[in-house]
Formats: C-alpha cells, sequence, structure tokens
C-alpha cells in the first residue's frame, strides 16, 4: 500500500490538486504496480509564510500590490553591472545584497 504525502503552498485550485492526485496515483501504479485502490496520497497545505526556501519564507516574498516586490537577497549584480545614482555619485561598491 503506497503512501504518498505531499507539501504544497496553498492556493492551488480544487481541479489542479485532483489532477495532482491522480497522476500520482497512476505513477505508483505504473512504478510498484499496486492496486488502485491501495495507493493512498496525502496533500498538505501550508500558508506560504510557514514554507521557506533558502532561509527565506515564501510568503514574505509575495506582497499583494501593482508594484514588484523588492527581495535583495534574490538579486545579485556583479560591481559592473552597479547602477549610478540618480544624483550622479559613485554607486555602492561593497554592497552585500549586489555581490
Amino acid at each position: 500500500m503506497p503512501i504518498i504525502e505531499v507539501t504544497l503552498i496553498e492556493g492551488r485550485k480544487p481541479e489542479q490538486k485532483l489532477r495532482l492526485i491522480e497522476k500520482l496515483t497512476d505513477a505508483a501504479i505504473e512504478a510498484v504496480d499496486a492496486p488502485r485502490e491501495t495507493v493512498r496520497v496525502i496533500l498538505r497545505e501550508v500558508p506560504a509564510t510557514h514554507f521557506a526556501v533558502g532561509g527565506k519564507p515564501k510568503g514574505w516574498l509575495r506582497i499583494p500590490s501593482a508594484t514588484p516586490t523588492y527581495a535583495p537577497w534574490r538579486t545579485r549584480r556583479s560591481p559592473a553591472m552597479a547602477l549610478p545614482a540618480a544624483d550622479g555619485a559613485e554607486p555602492i561598491r561593497n554592497c552585500p545584497y549586489c555581490s
């Protein structure tokens, strides 16, 4: 009796979850010759703030607004790519978010 557990960030449509359950069930049947009625699939949905990638909760990267989310840990720039300051001053070169 295969038991397949999947953890997802909440917010998917019921049709998407049903399709995932069907595909996982089919995969278990094909992979281990399990009878369909013995395959168990458990979907666990968690809030985005309870799911982290690279030490950063995913929910903190999503801010519902019309403007893009600023996430300095997702942006890596070399000093050659540093943008000039609006007042013409030199850009900061040793910024930990820009290296």
